[in-house]
């Protein structure tokens, strides 16, 4: 026999001579473990925050294998041990070593915690365990004897590979992590809260603990259970959540670099309409910036067309471009007078604008990825807008593949915005939220719940629909609470009270035309024989229409789509750095019913979604400043 600590023979390890004193290595390519004396079974998967690397024994974690690159050598206390394959792990993105003679199945607390999405808690008031959370999979490293905490990958199906999404938190998921019993006594000790008046959770954790309550079975574990299942209560942020003021803030707007004006002041618009949810949205997309714009129309007339044209027409002449063609199928035909001097293209029957269509494909994709994990089953039409202009907001705030800059997003180009600044407050799409909406000292309330829209600008504000009236609301401070079942039966209430269309899988529905889906694949067939004319500083050069960043295969890309700018310059140009301006009676903006004034807080000491107080709320929080017609 050998000591696997010593490497000597003639006795254990557990009797070595050596005793404890085990040393731990650091070598060049930073590998750490630390080991016990304890016999670790192979189907055990250990979270050890001393490793810097993850490593396995069992083949069965892992959905591929592959040789390294460069062989790692590990350290330990009982000595080391050389990897020389790596591989993916079947139920987390992660990559890991792979050694059949290694001690044990060993996770890098380091590297577990930076998987984008992960969540790793752990509470000893609760439960002596860490519960890792990706998706919708919570795995529990227990506690055994000797102190390791394992996962037993028996507990657990390893059969799939997970990849990476992010999703909203929901009462229903995190019920799923406690038991039954656990479950209810959490709901217990809410309603206890409620029973003595809403004291502070902090208040009440002290009632609790100093056992001021006779025969109460309501226990610390239980409160702290309850926030973490229902978040905080709903009753105590409406009465006693405090105004936050917003951060002082500079606004800066970027300045256009002098190259970009001189080589590319003139632009071409590549126009189309699509549908979401029988929705008509006008999508817009500009040749050499890519900057792209998509809004919900009221109609598909020449005059809702050439208001939507025109307010983003003066977007790029405010920054000094020139508009000088416009490239859109027939259906835009109707406006070629309105729109001179910018040349007007329209395409035959069975012509696709390509650009732009495939453009809309990318806003589709985008809008999947955002919406997979939202529970509701209706979207109210306010929430189709505000997914349109997130999705939107995102794709123009990086640079894109084929753009005039690789280090300027189209939004900085076109609206002068810096790059996103992620040390404001921020609330995903279609979350759940206490929305402050202000205090007068009086008895109303201070907050509603809302879900979250879109950002209402770059310093910390963001938009909000008021769950008691359907109405926008704007402000700067709230508090994230899980998506429970109330709130997605009055998501849904107000979904079916504007008559819109039941989501498919929690997808809305993305066609060209009513009963035309947008489909994922299909090929678009382009008029090859066009070409875009602009000047160009006496210089040739090609585009790619389809190279919108990442979102768009490189094999989708045909010869055929490749348009080739001339050196001829447009017979109509324009003479200034503006726009002429469109016929007064069609610059008249299409006004929208959503952006209605927000509606004031609601009399009455719980939320009742259909309390008749809703629709006769006062007009008094339209002084607030967190609170105003959005």
């Amino acid at each position: 026999m050998e000591c696997y600590r010593c490497h000597k023979r003639g006795h254990y390890a557990v009797n070595c001579p050596q005793g404890d004193k085990g040393v731990s290595f650091q070598v060049s390519n930073g590998v750490s473990l630390t080991q016990r004396d304890v016999y670790i079974p192979q189907t055990w998967i250990l979270l050890d925050t001393c490793s810097t690397i993850s490593c396995c024994n069992s083949i069965e974690l892992f959905s591929s294998i592959q040789e390294c690159d460069h062989n790692v050598k590990v350290y330990t206390n009982g000595g080391s041990k050389t990897f020389n394959q790596i591989g993916n792990l079947k139920f987390l993105p992660l990559r890991a070593y792979y050694n059949p003679s290694s001690l044990a199945n060993i996770l890098s607390f380091a590297e577990v915690s930076k998987i984008p999405g992960i969540r790793i808690k752990i509470d000893t008031s609760i439960d002596n365990c860490f519960t890792v959370t990706y998706n919708t999979n919570v795995f529990k490293f227990l506690p055994c004897s000797d102190g390791l905490y394992y996962l037993d990958r028996n507990s657990f199906k390893n059969n799939s590979t997970f990849t990476n999404y992010s999703f909203l938190e929901t009462v229903s998921n995190n019920k799923a992590y406690f038991t039954p019993t656990e479950v209810k006594k959490a709901g217990d000790a809410r309603a206890l809260q409620r029973d003595i008046g809403w004291p502070s959770t902090a208040q009440f954790k002290y009632y609790i603990s100093k056992q001021l309550i006779n025969n109460s079975p309501i226990t610390v574990d239980d409160i702290n259970r309850a926030e973490y299942i229902f978040g905080p209560a709903k009753p105590l942020l409406e009465g006693k959540m405090t105004r936050v003021s917003p951060q002082a803030c500079k606004i800066q707007r970027i300045p256009l670099p002098i190259p970009i004006l001189q080589h590319h002041k003139q632009l071409e618009l590549y126009v189309d309409f699509f549908f979401v949810n029988g929705h008509p949205f006008l999508a817009t997309r500009s040749s050499k910036v890519n900057f792209l714009t998509a809004h919900m129309c009221q109609s598909r007339s020449k005059k809702a067309i050439l208001a939507e044209i025109d307010s983003v027409v003066r977007k790029y002449t405010t920054r000094g471009f020139e508009i000088t063609a416009i490239h859109a199928d027939n259906e835009f035909a109707s406006i070629r007078e309105y729109v001179l001097p910018i040349q007007l293209h329209v395409y035959g029957k069975d012509e696709h604008v390509g650009v732009i269509e495939r453009a809309i494909r990318v806003i589709k994709e985008r809008c999947r990825c955002v919406c997979h994990a939202i529970p509701y089953k209706y979207y109210t039409k306010l929430m189709l807008r505000s997914l349109i202009t997130v999705v939107i907001r995102w794709i123009n705030a990086f640079p894109s593949k084929g753009s005039i800059s690789s280090t300027m997003s189209p939004a900085m180009i076109v609206e002068g915005k810096n790059n996103p600044d992620m040390k404001n407050k921020r609330i995903s799409f279609g979350s759940h939220a206490m929305v402050f909406i202000g205090s007068d000292n009086t008895m109303k309330r201070r907050s509603v719940p809302a879900i979250a829209l879109d950002p209402s600008n770059d310093h910390g504000g963001h938009h909000f629909m008021n769950l008691y009236t359907g109405k926008k609301l704007h402000s700067y401070h709230w508090q994230e609470l899980p998506i429970d079942d109330e709130t997605i039966d009055r998501v849904g209430e107000l979904g079916m009270t504007e008559a819109q269309r039941r989501l498919t899988d929690n997808y809305p529905l993305f066609e060209w035309e009513p009963g035309m889906t947008i489909r994922d694949n299909e090929e678009i067939q382009t008029n090859e024989g066009h070409a875009n004319s602009m000047n160009h500083d006496d210089e040739e050069i090609t585009f790619e229409e389809a190279n919108l960043d990442h979102d768009m295969p490189d094999d989708e890309i045909r010869n055929h789509d490749v348009v080739v700018i001339s050196e001829d310059e447009p017979d109509n140009s324009l003479e200034d750095d503006t726009v002429t301006n469109f016929e007064e009676e069609n610059n008249e903006k299409v006004q929208s019913d959503d952006d209605d004034s927000v509606m004031n807080e609601v009399d009455g000491n719980s939320i009742d979604y259909n309390n008749s107080g809703a629709a006769n709320a006062d007009d008094d929080a339209q002084d607030n400043t967190d609170a105003f017609v959005a």
